[in-house]
């Protein structure tokens, strides 16, 4: 992929698209590999644990010298994954929303390699699929678009790049907490995920590791207990057909544009 959009220290491309008549319009695709240069890991996952500024360079987390981290310490459960925490390149895809669907702010879909609630069951910071508007998984990298700006145009699609791009970086640290403990640890900030009703992704996926980490399904572990929280509702098992129409939404997204970088 070449460079032809946005000043973003990864490989971007525009592209028009047509996913469905709620996602017909701009795309900017991304091949993104944030791991930071081996001088700066260390610290640059100190100050994200930490709450320390750090910042993006040529596409990947740094170190900077204002972080204001003082000693840069990590915690235990962290420092002991570091070294299996290991480069990788991510296909990404943000659409250039104009609705209310996400408060307005672009939708940030990884393509390559599969990341949604059917492959990760207990993700702590991925945005529900949505039945009624056909619109797949996307990640949760912020719940105040204010953050991106009042601005309109490229600008606030390439601050949805640099906050995805944190947010791969923290999925992957993520990943090797979940292989070594079995429940995944998310560094930094947490954020509150869009998960409706209609698309509660444990419903879909009972078989999947359930998300406190006993290493159970998560239909013999915490699933009633979600369920009694959901109070009264119509909704309770996603029938078959469902099922079926969530898997072709995610599969035709990936199919689209994945041919497309």
């Amino acid at each position: 992929m070449k460079d032809t959009c946005l000043d973003f220290g990864s490989p971007c491309k525009k592209i028009r698209a047509n996913l469905s008549s709620n996602l017909s319009g701009d795309w900017y695709l991304a091949d993104i590999n944030p791991f930071p240069y081996k001088k700066d890991l260390m610290a640059v996952l100190s100050d994200i644990e930490q709450g320390y500024n750090f910042t993006i360079l040529d596409g990947k987390l740094a170190h900077t010298q204002q972080c204001n981290n003082p000693e840069h310490n990590l915690s235990d459960e962290i420092r002991k994954v570091v070294d299996t925490i290991k480069q990788q390149y991510y296909k990404i895809a943000v659409f250039d929303d104009r609705s209310n669907f996400l408060m307005g702010q672009p939708i940030v879909f990884i393509i390559e390699p599969e990341v949604n609630y059917l492959v990760y069951p207990d993700h702590p910071h991925l945005n529900a699929f949505s039945l009624r508007y056909g619109i797949p998984t996307s990640i949760c990298y912020t719940d105040n678009p204010s953050l991106l700006g009042t601005y309109e145009g490229e600008d606030r699609i390439l601050d949805a790049l640099l906050f995805a791009t944190e947010w791969v970086f923290r999925h992957q640290v993520w990943l090797e907490t979940r292989k070594r403990y079995g429940r995944g640890i998310w560094i930094g900030k947490s954020l509150e995920p869009s998960i409706t009703q209609d698309s509660w992704l444990h419903l879909i996926n009972p078989k999947g590791r359930c998300r406190c980490g006993s290493q159970k399904s998560y239909e013999k572990c915490c699933r009633n207990l979600d369920l009694l929280s959901l109070g009264p509702g119509p909704v309770r098992n996603i029938p078959q057909f469902e099922l079926k129409k969530v898997k072709k939404i995610e599969k035709d997204l990936r199919m689209l544009l994945s041919h497309k970088f």
